[in-house]
């Protein structure tokens, strides 16, 4: 079956723009034969899931954003939240358990384990990973589009898809994996399923990477000292996630929210650290030629982008929504360590 409809995603590339979106009824019929002829059986109904709390899968559950999403459910007692994982032997499976989370297995490239894994759910976050070996642009979309195609099939109440703030501007801009993202919304809308999509701008947690923070006397970036660029915490990913999720498709189906907290160029972000380590650094703009050489296309076409126009999330908004929204500062303060300094560094933003 995964030979069949990595096919069905190269007969997309080669196309117009215009075409290159699947037909979502063309899609699931495709699919839904494959999987029929392969002897599964989709779920019916689910009555018995009336008495009992509502059942959230949430995907990518050992990473930043899924790891973030089941730490906001726990605010509401009303949900089961249920991690998907591919190893429900890992470390990081049991740490759910003994937290009181249910752990499931499944893969995002294996259809009939997200079904089985979604039977009887409620609701589905949906996360995926570009840069994980072996995604990449094919990868993500078919893995968006399994996981919501598995959802409607489960008739899934409420799919929470987080993509990338500014993702329709991607294949004018040549940044994939802006333009993966978008391909998974509009095939999403296709379907007709409930579903609530976040946007989330650059992450302050991105800095906690060892190859990221700043250990040294430097700070690192792919822009110009004084382009602004906008950022968010991904612990606030995870808490407007679940408020979705608590207010229902009943408020937020088919809406789209743009994320961010802080709205700083390098210049600040550097005069932050400095502040919150004790000790003076420095910001360096690398140059566009070594970004594109080292780092990669994708991310000199996004720089390109952030400083020609750069993410227009609507901050004073959201606060409106969740008044303990972070800003940069105040994320530092939280989660980033005062460490011994490092003799050297060299960072990318």
């Amino acid at each position: 079956m995964r030979l069949f409809i990595s096919s069905m995603f190269a007969e997309t590339t080669s196309t117009p723009s215009a075409t290159k979106r699947f037909a979502a009824e063309e899609f699931v019929s495709r699919v839904t034969a494959t999987i029929l002829n392969a002897g599964y059986v989709f779920p019916q109904t689910f009555n018995a899931m009336s008495d009992q709390k509502k059942r959230i899968i949430v995907l990518g559950a050992t990473g930043n954003q899924g790891g973030a999403v089941v730490r906001a459910l726990k605010a509401y007692p009303e949900f089961k939240i249920v991690a998907v994982t591919r190893d429900t032997n890992s470390s990081a499976a049991k740490r759910f358990v003994a937290d009181g989370v249910d752990v499931v297995s499944a893969n995002m490239d294996d259809m009939k384990s997200l079904m089985d894994a979604f039977e009887g759910a409620y609701g589905v976050f949906s996360v995926q990973n570009f840069y994980l070996p072996g995604v990449g642009f094919q990868g993500e979309m078919q893995q968006g589009k399994f996981v919501a195609f598995a959802a409607k099939q489960c008739h899934v109440k409420h799919l929470v898809y987080s993509s990338v703030a500014s993702a329709d501007i991607g294949e004018k801009w040549g940044i994939d994996h802006f333009h993966s993202k978008f391909e998974i919304e509009e095939y999403i809308r296709g379907l007709n399923i409930p579903h609530s999509i976040v946007r989330p701008a650059a992450f302050f947690d991105s800095r906690l990477d060892k190859n990221l923070k700043p250990t040294g006397t430097t700070v690192v970036g792919i822009t110009k000292p004084e382009t602004k660029m906008q950022y968010v915490a991904v612990e606030d990913i995870g808490f407007f996630a679940a408020l979705m999720f608590a207010e229902g498709p009943e408020k937020w189906n088919g809406k789209i929210l743009e994320l961010a907290g802080d709205n700083l160029d390098g210049i600040q972000v550097t005069k932050d650290f400095s502040e919150h380590l004790q000790r003076p650094l420095q910001y360096k703009a690398l140059p566009g030629w070594l970004v594109r050489l080292f780092i990669g296309k994708d991310i000199k076409n996004m720089a390109d982008f952030f400083e020609a126009e750069g993410y227009k999330v609507n901050i004073d908004e959201l606060k409106k929504l969740h008044p303990g929204l972070m800003d940069h500062k105040t994320w530092l303060k939280k989660y980033f360590p005062v460490e011994p300094v490092a003799a050297s560094s060299c960072n990318i933003l």
